[in-house]
């Protein structure tokens, strides 16, 4: 008697334990049926001819969920407990923008943070978004700014060439011209002339040396020839 009151106490306590881990998991509903649901697992799956569908399991480590809508994005999540039992959590989207996903597995600078608890939140993927526009905006701006200071310095470069051959060279500066000499000028510039032609005329005299003449010779027939005068004194003196 003894014995059979044993075996029904621990039975109970058995079947209270199943029981517990049994409550555990949802019920979870599809257009389908309802899901399979046993102590140590249970998975749903359904989908519809739009593309649309839904899946996801829960085990007692680990867990997922995923589902697309009719606007073509996916999301999801799923979860587990890693080697040092710490429970790690991951949510994700797929768009037209690429995948995003915010974990607690990754390191802290890609962390997103989410308020929900859910899916990624709208900020967070637009904050997603911006640090890719802002990285994108940053490399370009940084090219562009490089790309001017080039062109400066071989604008300048250029200009310092040229500046230095217009100097060796051909300047583009135009140089003074000569002034024409007034009436005045010029008449006093003739005599001072004749007069330097004078002086050398002179000095040349004086030295001895040859002076070229512009005179011409010219030979002249004779008539006549006459004799070399003779001087003769009358008596007479005045």
């Amino acid at each position: 008697m003894q014995f059979l009151v044993l075996s029904l106490v621990a039975s109970s306590l058995a079947l209270a334990q199943g029981l517990a881990v049994y409550s555990s998991y949802p019920l979870v509903y599809t257009a389908q049926g309802s899901a399979v649901v046993t102590p140590t697992q249970q998975q749903y799956q359904t989908q519809d001819v739009l593309g649309q569908y839904a899946y996801g399991y829960a085990e007692p480590h680990s867990s997922k969920q995923e589902f697309r809508s009719i606007d073509g994005i996916t999301r999801g999540s799923y979860s587990y407990r890693d080697a040092a039992g710490k429970l790690q959590t991951v949510d994700y989207r797929a768009d037209d923008q690429g995948f995003h996903v915010a974990a607690t597995n990754l390191p802290q600078q890609f962390r997103a943070v989410s308020s929900s608890g859910g899916d990624i939140s709208a900020a967070t993927a637009a904050a997603a978004a911006n640090n890719r526009a802002d990285a994108v905006e940053v490399a370009a701006a940084t090219t562009r700014h490089l790309a001017a200071h080039e062109a400066a310095r071989l604008h300048l470069a250029q200009a310092q060439q040229s500046g230095g051959a217009q100097s060796v060279g051909h300047s583009g500066v135009g140089l003074p011209l000569p002034v024409a000499d007034t009436a005045e000028v010029a008449a006093a510039k003739s005599i001072h002339l004749k007069r330097v032609a004078s002086e050398a005329l002179r000095n040349e005299l004086i030295s001895g040396r040859s002076v070229p003449s512009t005179s011409s010779h010219v030979i002249l027939p004779v008539h006549s020839i006459y004799s070399i005068p003779r001087y003769y004194s009358s008596g007479f003196y005045y």
